[in-house]
This record gives C-alpha cells, structure tokens and sequence, in this order.
C-alpha cells in the first residue's frame, strides 16, 4: 500500500507538471515536480531507494514524451543517487537540507540531461541551457518551502514505504 501512495504521488506530480503548471511558467520554464519528488524521495528512503524510484519515474517520464526513452530515467537515476548520499548524515526536518539539495540535484540533473542528449547527438542551444537551469533551479527551490513539510509529514506517518536498512 505505501508503494502505492508512492506511485500515486507520482501520478499526481506528472499529472499537475504537464497540465496545470503550465500557466505558472516563468520563460518557458515550469518547475519540476517529478525532480523534486524524487529528490524528496531519495532524501527520505536512501541512494538506493531514491535511484530505483527515480529511474521509474524518469521512465514513465519518457514514455509519456515518447522521445528519448531512457533519457530522464537515467538522469533521474543518478540525480537520486547523488541526492541519497546525505540520507543518514544530515537532519532531514531541517529544511535548509532540502532546498539545498534540491538546487544542487536540479543542476545534476540537467548536466546529467545535456551530457547524455550530447552522446546521443541531440542538438542542444548551450545559451538556452544555462537559462533553462538556472530559471528552473531557482523555480525548483522556491517550491521546496511548499512541497517538503507535507512530503516529510507523509513519510513519518507511515505513508510511503518503510526506509530501507543499510542503504
């Protein structure tokens, strides 16, 4: 049931990303609900958790695009892997904690996005990049006040699954 919740939060941030948060675009540029459930995730549950859902996720992600199937799943990947090395070392109710994860997890991951969109020879502006990252860094920040206090509520309740042991 708790991987339920889990698979329903990611229905509902990919559903409110493609569709409503749209109208909140800032340069074309929405925040990324599905990044930042995952970095909560990884935060939350450890590296290996946090990997194993962000590489579902990012292949959901992809296989609503249709394009570039396995792009955001990898970077998604190792995005939760990175973020999931903190888990155990800092306190998670703090929540400088995650807005600083989630401004670095957001630069990984769109490094991580352009280093495998160049090996796969797609066509990216290098301007239009920086823009884009660091537009959606600072939206993916500003939305971690709002997002994290339920997030984490959630996870102590017992909502979403059981962390794991020596992950």
């Amino acid at each position: 049931m708790r991987h339920l919740n889990l698979v329903l939060l990611l229905l509902a941030s990919t559903t409110l990303q493609t569709t409503l948060m749209a109208n909140l675009a800032i340069a074309g540029v929405t925040p990324h609900l599905v990044l930042l459930l995952v970095v909560f995730t990884a935060i939350l549950k450890g590296g290996r958790f946090g990997s194993l859902f962000g590489a579902g996720a990012g292949l959901f992600l992809d296989m609503l695009t249709g394009r570039y199937i396995g792009l955001n799943a990898l970077a998604l990947a190792a995005t939760a892997g990175l973020c999931g090395f903190i888990e155990g070392r800092l306190y998670k109710d703090n929540l400088l904690v995650p807005i600083g994860c989630v401004l670095a997890s957001t630069l990984a991951y769109h490094t991580f996005a352009f280093l495998l969109g160049s090996f796969a020879g797609l066509p990216f502006a290098v301007g239009g990049f920086f823009m884009t990252l660091l537009t959606q860094a600072l939206y993916n920040t500003a939305a971690v006040p709002l997002l994290y206090g339920p997030f984490y509520r959630a996870a102590r309740k017992g909502w979403l699954p059981k962390e794991e042991v020596g992950s």
